[in-house]
Order: structure tokens, then sequence, then C-alpha cells
């Protein structure tokens, strides 16, 4: 007698991928409350608003910008002041997934430039999760990191797509 398997629906499959998702967001989004306590993250309130981009990788590779602004950027690089987090693979290979750094392989980096055509401060360490690009492009982003002064900062958006025509090399 030959076994039959149950398949589900793809829809089946998306809602528990979806909500798998929504836990482990959720589980980077539970801090412990605290506002005399300097560790306590805080919400990047400084730039509501996150665009991601297509850039150019290492080797004219694919690559994605992510930029955190306080007005809405449609253009990149975007005036300053703004959050840059610059990720060395293309969208399909990031979303859905964490990136931390510093790391071996240098994937993800991030700075703040406050001034204009002053040097920007690079974020000795942190991590982004990203999650999976919606029907409408937008890209669930949520990043964690340390300024150089030591400040923990963390902020959770979602990021619109910003189509742009590239030339690597």
């Amino acid at each position: 007698m030959r076994s039959i398997r149950f398949r589900q629906p793809a829809r089946v499959t998306r809602v528990r991928r979806f909500a798998r998702w929504a836990a482990l967001l959720s589980g980077l989004l539970l801090v412990p409350s605290g506002c005399d306590d300097p560790e306590s993250p805080r919400r990047l309130t400084e730039y509501p608003f996150t665009v991601a981009t297509p850039s150019c990788g290492p080797a004219d590779g694919p690559a994605m910008a992510i930029y955190l602004t306080p007005e809405l950027a449609t253009d990149v690089p975007p005036a300053v002041p703004y959050f840059h987090v610059y990720l060395t693979r293309g969208p399909a290979e990031l979303e859905g997934r964490t990136w931390v750094w510093p790391s071996a392989d240098e994937t993800v980096a991030a700075r703040e430039c406050t001034v204009a055509g002053a040097a920007c401060a690079d974020s000795p360490a942190g991590a982004i999760a990203l999650g999976r690009f919606a029907t409408d492009s937008a890209l669930p982003v949520v990043l964690d990191l340390r300024r150089q002064n030591g400040e923990r900062v963390r902020a959770q958006a979602t990021a619109r797509w910003l189509s742009r025509q590239l030339f690597c090399g």
C-alpha cells in the first residue's frame, strides 16, 4: 500500500513562516524597561524614515544600502544627518536573516553621518534583522547598534524600497 503524504497549501506555510518571523522580531524587541539604565536601548526617534536601495558591492557584485533619515529620502546618499547600513550581499540573500558586525566576512557595516563634508562615525558593533520584502516592496528592519560613544540604539522600521539605476565599476 502506498502512503499518501498530505501537503499543506502554500498559504498555510506562508502564515506559519510569517508567525515564526513575527515571533523572532518580537523576541528581539522585548527590552527590559528602565529609563535610568544607560544600557537600556532607546528608539531612534531622530531618524523616523527608512529607505532600502540597491548598491555596488565588492568586485562590483550586488549589495544593499539602508538609510535611516529625519525626512523621507528620494535620492541617495540623502542629506545629512542619516544612519547608513551597508550590506555586501544582494537583497535576495539578505532578507529573512539577521546580520551582526563586526564579523569575519564583513557582510555588514554601519555609520552615522551628522555633518555635511565631515567624516562619518562608524558604528563599532551592532546587528540588523531583515524581514522579507512585502508585495509593495516594503522591508521590515530591526536595527540594534552602538554609537562610537558607547550609546546603544535600537530602531524598528519598515524600509521603503528606493529603486534606482546603478552602474558599478
